[in-house]
């Protein structure tokens, strides 16, 4: 279960880092934030998934506009330091647990149930394939290798709406990462600051490295 959720976030990543072209490195910061949001829920704060949901949402504007104006190491660096403010956060917000994290059980779906988290974190990273499947060959997967182009050739930007076209894939890649988050955090019964630690971001930007601009 935990390789698929793996395998999930490195091809919700690629959606950005090798489809559009952007150093894009904190996926994690998304699956940690869904986690957290899950964990918050199911200790009777109603509020957490709401809150999860906003922050995500301030999250990936910002990663989508900062993605044109900044150069690619500074963006990338950015990432990196998002992953770590995020980390340092959790770790000191004491209605996060702190270093120590929090309980993020469910009796409905017990920690460690290997079969049903098999099915579950199968079927997300089924969904993260079709989604590459449907860029591969449809109208909206040109769109995105134009706006690929598009950030290095200004003649390519008079083509598609390079803003949109990127944000919507910070949206799905978004939704993917959150969902294996939640999957993660029932999974393990237990989350912490670790989820938004920065070794583990690099661990997941190595495979979508040498995969190319046709990641599938």
């Amino acid at each position: 279960s935990s390789d698929l959720v793996n395998s999930s976030l490195v091809a919700a990543q690629a959606l950005i880092l090798n489809r559009l072209g952007i150093p894009f490195a904190a996926i994690t910061a998304f699956s940690g934030i869904g986690a957290y949001a899950i964990a918050l829920t199911l200790g009777g704060l109603w509020a957490g998934i709401p809150l999860g949901v906003l922050l995500s949402i301030i999250l990936l504007a910002a990663f989508s506009f900062l993605a044109r104006p900044l150069p690619q190491d500074q963006y990338l660096l950015l990432t990196l330091a998002a992953l770590g403010v995020l980390r340092a956060t959790a770790g000191t917000a004491s209605g996060l647990g702190g270093q120590l994290g929090m309980n993020s059980a469910t009796a409905g779906l017990p920690p460690q149930a290997s079969g049903p988290f098999v099915i579950l974190t199968g079927t997300l990273f089924a969904a993260s394939l079709l989604a590459h499947r449907i860029i591969g060959v449809s109208e909206f997967g040109l769109a995105v290798s134009v706006t690929r182009i598009a950030r290095t050739d200004i003649t390519a930007n008079s083509f598609v709406q390079v803003q949109r076209i990127a944000l919507a894939c910070f949206a799905v890649s978004a939704s993917l990462a959150i969902c294996a988050g939640v999957l993660r955090a029932m999974y393990a019964g237990r989350i912490d600051p670790d989820q938004f630690r920065i070794q583990t971001a690099i661990v997941l930007l190595m495979p979508t490295l040498v995969a190319g601009s046709s990641p599938f």
